[in-house]
């Protein structure tokens, strides 16, 4: 995620019942700088929304391989 470490703090301690991750059982990593989210491509480098990302699951093996891309568009995942 391209939010801070202290957002990430508030959702773990959120209840997913109130769309939190309550109970998350693993790591949260912050990109404030977005260097890891335009590596994997889901930086919006021009345009209005420069600076936005796409919502991005990646699953990489422990042996550092990568199995599962999932990239949704601007709307999905989004408040209104």
């Amino acid at each position: 995620s391209v939010d801070s470490v202290f957002s990430h703090l508030h959702w773990v301690k959120t209840d997913r019942r109130k769309g939190g991750l309550g109970g998350c059982k693993f790591a949260l990593m912050s990109d404030m700088t977005h260097k890891i989210a335009q590596d994997y491509h889901v930086d919006i480098q021009g345009g209005e929304d420069a600076g936005t990302t796409f919502r991005g699951l990646f699953i990489i093996s422990p042996e550092g391989v990568l199995r599962q891309i999932t990239v949704n568009d601007l709307p999905v995942g989004r408040n209104p």
